[in-house]
């Protein structure tokens, strides 16, 4: 249960519990997400894989986006839901299930219905077919022309929270990802993003291969914006790109911990020494007396567990505060 919770918090972490499912699915239907959309968003909350069958078409998808058609010779095991025209819908979870799963399963069922019995069922958009990690090369090529993005060198991918839009000449969809919802486009890399767009996160430029791992560094980038910072290009994170790498597979190590319960005013004070390398400098940006500062950063270090006046306690810092962000929902 506390991971189903853990995940309602990925795509809604002002929402408690179920009610975050339900704005969750309501978006991606305003949206017009496909199906496979649909049931992708259905396995990131589940934690497994969610299917859609009727008299012509079979299709399963899993928590990272990878569709299937291989079919079950039987739905028994798992709970199912079966829709107005005779399809079903399933979780492949077990059958006593969580209320929380039921409520995806619920709200994965009436998203589907309001899909199909408005408009055709399809597969995967362009945007999504171009960023998907299982999409052949030829298809994403073919997702790139329907954009009419062929004529560029490079591309790259960009991450926004779901409420930014873009330019009215710029297609762009919410996609599910297991860090969030964000709203993603694809533009050539000579992008430039308008000055009142807020945040946003640029993937690293690329050829058409590439365009997955542009939409993963474009989503790290996202994550690492800020108010001081709210546009951040993955071409200038280097290292910090492998840090997310890695920090995606392992618990938050106890710097990250300490770092989580210190207010914001400590953070922002840690933030611009880090900067600046200098108890004076931060006390003048600060606008306080320089003691009081010195008073302010020992009873921090304290709580820490190390000096952030060092060398190495801005190194740690600098990283644990790169992964207190990365460890945070996308729209929190």
């Amino acid at each position: 249960m506390h991971e189903i919770h853990k995940r309602v918090a990925l795509v809604d972490p002002s929402s408690s519990k179920s009610l975050g499912i339900i704005p969750y699915f309501d978006a991606l239907v305003a949206e017009g997400a496909s199906v496979d959309s649909l049931l992708h968003a259905a396995a990131v909350l589940s934690g497994t894989i969610a299917g859609y069958r009727t008299a012509a078409d079979f299709r399963r998808v899993d928590p990272q986006g990878v569709r299937s058609s291989a079919a079950h010779s039987s739905l028994d095991s798992f709970p199912t839901w079966q829709l107005r025209d005779g399809s079903v819908v399933w979780v492949e979870a077990s059958q006593e299930l969580s209320t929380l799963v039921g409520m995806v399963l619920e709200r994965l069922a009436m998203a589907i219905s309001i899909t199909v019995f408005q408009r055709p069922p399809v597969g995967l958009g362009p945007i999504e077919t171009a960023l998907s990690s299982s999409t052949s090369e030829n298809d994403r090529l073919l997702a790139l022309e329907r954009l009419g993005l062929t004529g560029f060198e490079s591309v790259r991918a960009v991450a926004v929270p779901l409420d930014t839009h873009f330019p009215r000449k710029i297609s762009s969809i919410p996609m599910v990802t297991t860090r969030g919802i964000a709203r993603a486009a694809i533009v050539p890399e000579s992008f430039s993003v308008p000055s009142d767009f807020g945040r946003a996160g640029l993937g690293i430029p690329t050829k058409s291969k590439g365009l997955p791992e542009s939409w993963s560094t474009a989503l790290t980038a996202l994550q690492l914006a800020s108010e001081d910072e709210p546009v951040v290009d993955a071409i200038g994170l280097g290292s910090i790109l492998a840090l997310a790498e890695a920090a995606a597979s392992m618990e938050a190590p106890p710097d990250v911990a300490a770092l989580a319960k210190l207010d914001a005013e400590a953070l922002k004070l840690l933030d611009i020494l880090a900067e600046t390398a200098s108890v004076r400098g931060t006390a003048i940006k600060l606008g306080r007396h320089h003691s009081t500062v010195q008073d302010r950063i020992n009873s921090i270090a304290g709580k820490l567990g190390y000096d952030p006046r060092t060398s190495k306690g801005r190194t740690r810092f600098t990283i644990a505060r790169s992964l207190l962000a990365l460890s945070r929902p996308i729209g929190s």
